[in-house]
């Protein structure tokens, strides 16, 4: 486990997601400037559970609008906080082709991964396919164990946060890094 604090400059990102990479985990990120090199033309692909169950559906919301002021968010509709396990409407087929369209888009993919989600698990696969950078967000104080497709991915990064603070922070690491 790495501790990086100070994250000012692109070299001080770069380590600390090389760091982060080593591992597949960093707890601590601390950002002391704004200056953080975020990119509002870096498309994200923020996903999380929908079907699987939507608990964390304020924690979706956060993120999404704290990703959408650092970069363009090509999937905001999944932050909606009315949008229920019924998932979007529409026909399966169409879903499908239209959320591989944007993770086919996306620059990066961000995903919540505290509840399982089939639907989220075949994203970072496909993202992974694609060779896009991937940072996946897990809640430690979550009830459910993170699944070691992911934690055993060498191609996804994963933040283990406990507090909403913690996993912005990654988040801004994550955004500067690939920008």
């Amino acid at each position: 486990m790495y501790n990086v604090e100070a994250i000012s400059t692109r070299s001080s990102v770069d380590r600390a997601l090389r760091f982060g990479r080593r591992s597949r985990r960093f707890e601590s990120v601390r950002v002391y400037h704004s200056s953080v090199y975020l990119s509002t033309t870096m498309k994200v692909y923020f996903a999380c559970s929908i079907r699987g169950g939507r608990d964390n559906a304020k924690t979706y919301k956060h993120f999404a609008d704290y990703i959408s002021e650092r970069a363009t968010l090509l999937t905001e509709i999944f932050a909606d906080e009315q949008l229920t396990s019924e998932g979007s409407k529409g026909k399966s087929a169409d879903i499908h082709k239209k959320d591989l369209g944007w993770v086919k888009d996306a620059d990066v993919m961000i995903a919540e991964v505290s509840t399982p989600s089939l639907g989220v698990g075949y994203e970072i696969s496909k993202a992974e396919e694609l060779n896009k950078p991937i940072l996946a967000l897990y809640d430690t104080r979550s009830e459910h164990k993170l699944s070691a497709m992911i934690d055993g991915s060498e191609n996804v990064i994963v933040c283990r946060y406990s507090n909403l603070g913690l996993a912005l922070a990654n988040i801004d690491a994550f955004i500067a890094k690939y920008s």
